[in-house]
C-alpha cells in the first residue's frame, strides 16, 4: 500500500463536510484496519480488495486487481478529444476525474430582481456522486472500465455490473441503498466523498432539476452494465426563476418529483414547439406586418413562441 494515498484519503476528510475526523489521529495500519482495508490471519496482517482499491501502488492494481480501470473521454461529434484510461486508486482517480471535469464547466446567468444567478451546466456534487457510485456498484469481477464520456450536452457515466439485486429502474429513488461493494461506499462515507445518508442518487435527481437540467436517466441491460446521462445542456431558465421564487414563498424547495414533471413537461413544449415553429422570417418579410402568406406562418409561429414562453413565466410549479 502506498503512504501517500494514505494521506490523500486524511486531506479529504479534512477537506469535505461530513468527514469522520476521528480516524484523522490513526496511523497508516490503524486507519486500513478501522475500515476494512486489512485483516490478520494467522497473525500476519493481509490487504484486502478494499485496501488495493483505496490505497494500493498503481502496479499491484494493475497486477492483482486488474479489472479495476476508468476511462475519461471527451468526444466533439466522432471526433476524441481526450481519451484517458488510469489504474490509479479510487480517491486519486476520483480527483483525476473531477479536475478534467472542471476544466469543461460553464455557466449561465440571468438576472432575478436586482441578483445575477449563475447557472452551472454540471453540478460538482452530483457529478462526483454519480462518479462514485459508479465505483461502489460496479463489479470488480467482470471485466471493462468504468466510462465516463463527455459529449454536447451531456454526461455518460457506465460501469460493469447491473444493478443490485432488488433495485430495479423503477425504484431508485424509493429503494433502501444497496451497494454491490458496501466496504468501499462506506469508506468514502466516511471521507466526506459521499453522501453520508446513503441518499446519493436522491442528490444526484435534486442537484440535476434544480438548475434547469432534465432528470438523470438511468439504462440497464440486464446484468452487464448500468448508464447514467446526466443533461449538461442549456437550463431551463424559466423553470429554475419559478423554483427559486417558490423557495423564497414557502421556505424550502419544491419536492424533487414535483421538479422532474415540471422540467420534461417543459423540456418537451419546447420540443413541439421548435418542430413547429419556422427559424427565420422569410426574405422580405417584415415580421410584425406580414404581406405576404409566408410571412403570415412565420409571424403566426413567433406569436405561438410568445405566447408559449409568456405562459411558461406565469406558470407554478
Amino acid at each position: 500500500m502506498d503512504p501517500v494515498e494514505f494521506a490523500r484519503y486524511r486531506r479529504a476528510i479534512q477537506e469535505h463536510r461530513g468527514g469522520d475526523e476521528v480516524l484523522l489521529s490513526l496511523d497508516d495500519l490503524e486507519l486500513a484496519k478501522a475500515l476494512g482495508a486489512v485483516k490478520t490471519l494467522n497473525g500476519e496482517v493481509v490487504v484486502c480488495v478494499l485496501g488495493l482499491l483505496l490505497f494500493g501502488r498503481e502496479d499491484v492494481l494493475a497486477e492483482r486487481l486488474p479489472t479495476h480501470e476508468v476511462a475519461f473521454q471527451a468526444l466533439t461529434g466522432t471526433t476524441v478529444d481526450v481519451n484517458e484510461f488510469s489504474r490509479w486508486p479510487v480517491l486519486r482517480v476520483l480527483e483525476a476525474v473531477e479536475a478534467r471535469a472542471q476544466v469543461r464547466r460553464s455557466e449561465r446567468e440571468f438576472l432575478l430582481g436586482m441578483v445575477c444567478v449563475g447557472i452551472p451546466n454540471v453540478l460538482p456534487s452530483a457529478f462526483r456522486e454519480a462518479l462514485a457510485n459508479a465505483l461502489t456498484h460496479r463489479d470488480y469481477t467482470r471485466l471493462g472500465a468504468v466510462h465516463v464520456q463527455w459529449r454536447a450536452g451531456e454526461i455518460a457515466i457506465s460501469n460493469p455490473g447491473g444493478l443490485p439485486d432488488g433495485v430495479r429502474l423503477g425504484n431508485l429513488l424509493v429503494t433502501p441503498p444497496r451497494p454491490r461493494n458496501p466496504l468501499l461506499a462506506d469508506a468514502l462515507k466516511r471521507a466526506g466523498i459521499v453522501e453520508r445518508t446513503a441518499r446519493g442518487v436522491d442528490l444526484i435527481f435534486a442537484e440535476q432539476v434544480r438548475c434547469g437540467h432534465p432528470a438523470p436517466r438511468y439504462e440497464t441491460d440486464g446484468q452487464t452494465g448500468v448508464n447514467l446521462t446526466l443533461g449538461c445542456d442549456e437550463p431551463d431558465l424559466d423553470l429554475v426563476r419559478l423554483r427559486i421564487e417558490e423557495e423564497r414563498r414557502k421556505g424550502r424547495p419544491p419536492p424533487c418529483s414535483r421538479m422532474c414533471d415540471a422540467t420534461a413537461r417543459s423540456r418537451g413544449a419546447k420540443r413541439r414547439l421548435c418542430a413547429e415553429s419556422p427559424p427565420e422570417p422569410p426574405p422580405g418579410c417584415c415580421g410584425s406586418s406580414p404581406k405576404t402568406a409566408r410571412c403570415s406562418a412565420w409571424a403566426s409561429g413567433v406569436g405561438r413562441a410568445t405566447n408559449w414562453r409568456d405562459g411558461a413565466a406565469n406558470a407554478r410549479l
